[in-house]
């Protein structure tokens, strides 16, 4: 019954409650034993299917305020974090080489990665060109981020995306560069994963043929 409206992983987390509750009653000796102590937890998937089509992220930026635009676009194609996008500085990006250079500083894992600029969004960093003479290439306006998350999640539910969030774009684009062709190392490397394990819960099209270069 219960299992109907929610997942395993829900389910789990009440069953360790309701352990924890019960062995604390045990420990003021209000029961004699755990009634659910030998209940094991149910086989969780560590799969969660957040990719998107190329028609459905046009949607969502079509939901999206201008100035989100271009953030959504490069992160979807890029899989670059939110921090590492608005973080980046004209001397991180090389129109000749058509790569984005992220600073150890900006990287999560704190090692610096080389992105590639995909065919499909330069002329996003074209235009930006008449902005290089500011120290950063992507701006949100001025707004805050926390301002940005909930512009962002409005457009989401305007876009009938469901559960989704900005950083599922990351996700997203894995799944998406998966799809076109590019090899699993290659993901791992421009996206800055450390461990297949970490990114392959995204990736679903694992028969196909991985010989198409990225952009």
């Amino acid at each position: 019954g219960r299992l109907q409206s929610c997942e395993p992983a829900t389910v789990n987390r009440e069953i360790t409650y309701l352990k924890a509750c019960l062995n604390m009653a045990m420990k003021y000796e209000m029961i004699e034993t755990n009634p659910i102590s030998g209940v094991s937890n149910l086989k969780e998937s560590n799969h969660r299917d957040v990719g998107l089509t190329v028609q459905q992220l046009g949607v969502l930026v079509n939901n999206c305020p201008d100035w989100i635009h271009d953030v959504v676009n490069v992160a979807f194609y890029t899989m670059m974090r939110r921090g590492e996008i608005l973080g980046i500085t004209q001397s991180n990006v090389d129109l000749k080489e058509w790569k984005i250079t992220i600073p150890a500083e900006l990287a999560k894992n704190g090692e610096s990665r080389v992105v590639p600029i995909p065919d499909i969004i330069r002329p996003i960093f074209i235009a930006q060109k008449r902005l290089f003479a500011l120290e950063r290439i992507f701006s949100i306006n001025g707004y805050s981020v926390s301002y940005f998350q909930k512009t962002f999640s409005e457009a989401v539910k305007r876009s009938q995306l469901g559960d989704f969030h900005f950083h599922d774009l990351r996700h997203a684009s894995a799944q998406f560069w998966h799809e076109q062709g590019v090899k699993v190392e290659d993901l791992m490397v421009i996206g800055g994963w450390s461990s297949f394990d970490m990114l392959k819960r995204y990736l679903f099209n694992k028969n196909k043929a991985l010989n198409v270069k990225f952009g």
